[in-house]
């Protein structure tokens, strides 16, 4: 993804960059794939990545203002 983005900044065409950065968003669209089928064979992982944005969302609705446990 940041090596397609990269060339996507490095490059004026305007033609270049449209297909440089939609390949980028269909590996976003991987890595959300992969990320499911790591969920489905290790459900303690889909668990533990659940805890992570429930941290970052309750840290987001104060702010930032809390260290992170």
């Amino acid at each position: 993804i940041i090596g397609y983005e990269a060339h996507s900044m490095s490059t004026d065409d305007e033609r270049v960059k449209k297909i440089l950065n939609h390949i980028a968003d269909e590996e976003r669209r991987h890595v959300g794939e992969l990320q499911e089928i790591l969920y489905m064979l290790s459900p303690k992982d889909a668990q533990f990545m659940e805890e992570g944005k429930q941290k970052i969302k309750d840290q987001q609705s104060q702010n930032f203002q809390q260290p992170i446990q």
